[in-house]
């Protein structure tokens, strides 16, 4: 996207012209209403946070569809992951220690 010096739309536009809009570009990626509208709410806040440049954008409403895209992508790899029970590796296992067994250190010669 390119810059220009300002944007002639302001945040509280860019909001009440495009909610509607993003909410059902993420239930339309997700499937579901209301992972939609938390997309579309984080994607609106990262704007927020970042207006100086998103403001400035020629685009500011692509930069807000395309975070909720991004969103929904790494939403879609979540739930996969957690499907396939890939989620969380189990801590490495230390290999059987006996009681006679002795630490290398102690039988070391210096």
């Amino acid at each position: 996207m390119t810059e220009t010096t300002v944007s002639p739309l302001g945040f509280e536009e860019l909001y009440q012209a495009d909610w509607r809009k993003v909410v059902a570009l993420g239930w339309s990626l997700t499937g579901s209403r209301s992972v939609g509208e938390e997309l579309a709410q984080d994607a609106f806040l990262d704007a927020y946070r970042r207006w100086s440049h998103v403001g400035r954008l020629e685009a500011p409403g692509a930069w807000v569809r395309r975070a909720v895209a991004n969103r929904a992508v790494s939403h879609r790899r979540r739930l996969r992951v957690a499907a396939s029970g890939a989620g969380a590796a189990p801590p490495p296992a230390e290999p059987p220690r006996s009681p006679t067994s002795r630490c290398p250190i102690s039988t070391a010669r210096w």
